[in-house]
């Protein structure tokens, strides 16, 4: 973007709006869960499917498991059965979503610049 009074948020905003639609990623609340299992895994906190389905103020817990499951199809998410408690499905993020994560910093500290 090279307005002269460009905006630095909207120039963000708008290439990592680009990314998300490269990585398949249309909807709000898939980002949003999508940025919960990142703040997890940065802060090697399990995961678990349960939490996710809990979160207040995102959307039905039908509708958070059909995003969970979209996520999953699109390979940004995995589960994975708890090793100390085979009942629990913890949820991870894949390569694929941690690509997406580093193209995303990349994108603010290049235009932070």
């Amino acid at each position: 973007m090279n307005r002269k009074n460009s905006s630095v948020y909207l120039a963000i905003y708008n290439d990592i709006r680009l990314a998300n639609k490269r990585f398949g990623l249309s909807k709000q609340l898939e980002i949003s869960m999508l940025n919960a299992v990142y703040e997890a895994y940065l802060d090697q906190i399990q995961l678990r499917v349960l939490d996710l389905l809990l979160l207040e103020g995102l959307a039905s817990q039908a509708t958070l498991h059909a995003t969970l499951k979209s996520l999953q199809a699109k390979k940004l998410v995995e589960m994975k059965f708890d090793p100390t408690d085979g009942r629990i499905k913890l949820v991870l993020p894949t390569k694929l979503a941690l690509k997406r994560l580093k193209e995303c910093e990349i994108i603010i500290r290049n235009h932070c610049k």
